[in-house]
């Protein structure tokens, strides 16, 4: 399983760290990751915040994984899952509670993060 780590390596990388994960895998492999590229930069010199890939709906299909989407629409969010606009009728954590309650399970490609899993 790799949490929101994948997308901070480059795409070569993450392909190897697919590969070796599946290779070693009893059951299954778990990627969770934004849906698609995601510009993020560093919040300090070499913490490692960085996003340097970008991993695709359909191209982790093609990898066989199953995909699911998570945490409400992308467009609503930007760098470190920060709002980008706040509803008025919300406050405090009503706000994020409606984001993380919007489905985007039936629309993967517009979520914020997906993860895959792939058929093990």
């Amino acid at each position: 399983m790799a949490l929101d780590v994948i997308e901070h390596l480059a795409k070569e990388d993450g392909l190897r760290l697919m590969r070796a994960m599946e290779k070693i895998s009893r059951r299954k492999v778990i990627f969770f990751t934004p849906s698609g590229f995601l510009p993020q930069c560093h919040l300090e010199k070499n913490d490692l915040q960085e996003h340097l890939s970008g991993w695709e709906v359909a191209e982790m299909k093609q990898h066989g994984y199953q995909v699911i989407g998570m945490l409400g629409p992308k467009a609503l969010r930007g760098e470190f899952h920060n709002l980008k606009w706040r509803p008025k009728f919300f406050l405090g954590w009503r706000e994020h509670a409606w984001t993380l309650s919007l489905d985007a399970m039936g629309s993967p490609k517009s979520s914020r993060h997906t993860l895959y899993q792939d058929k093990g």
